[in-house]
């Protein structure tokens, strides 16, 4: 099991990869097509942070020390556009920020909400004419499978079409209202 205290080791040590690869292994290994586009160097960071934010948000019910130099350092990350280096990477940042303002007040870190609608108004303009994020099929079921289920980012899509898409695509191959909730099977599976 990946514990805060071992995420704080390789955060500190900036030991990114290492880190996105522990939190993937524990409970969370996606297919190869997005472990390559996670470790992609222009995002490797948010992405690695992002899901340690996630994983130690499910470790504690209140937010620590940890919790916040992560969220701090993916305030630092961002970029002037409201990405996160690329739309895979954004997508697990700004995950990693919503996990932790479900557990406080949106309005006790107006930073980090602020950052996660930056960065939801960033991936939403990144929706391609034929509604998939960047036009590709694996990067959108990723972004389903990590921001699918919330009400802010299915706001500033075209949730219908999106869906349609990725049906379209073979990525999913169920009904709209269930697909997205169903997402994370699908982004684990999905090959490039």
């Amino acid at each position: 099991m990946m514990s805060c205290n071992r995420i704080a080791r390789l955060f500190a040590d900036h030991r990114y990869e290492r880190l996105l690869e522990e939190v993937l292994a524990n409970g969370r290994e996606p297919g190869l097509a997005i472990r390559l586009r996670l470790a992609d160097a222009a995002g490797l960071s948010a992405a690695a942070v992002g899901f340690a934010l996630q994983r130690a948000c499910e470790l504690h019910d209140a937010p620590g020390p940890l919790v916040t130099r992560l969220a701090d350092a993916l305030l630092d990350l961002q970029h002037d556009d409201g990405l996160f280096g690329t739309s895979i990477a954004t997508a697990a940042a700004i995950a990693g920020l919503l996990s932790l303002l479900d557990q406080v007040s949106p309005a006790a870190r107006v930073d980090l909400a602020w950052a996660a609608m930056v960065g939801i108004e960033a991936l939403a303009e990144r929706q391609e004419e034929n509604a998939l994020i960047d036009g590709d099929p694996v990067t959108s079921a990723f972004v389903a499978w990590q921001l699918g289920h919330r009400s802010d980012f299915v706001a500033r899509i075209r949730y219908g079409e999106f869906v349609e898409a990725l049906m379209q695509a073979g990525v999913c191959a169920e009904e709209p209202a269930a697909a997205l909730t169903g997402m994370a099977r699908v982004a684990l599976t999905t090959a490039a």
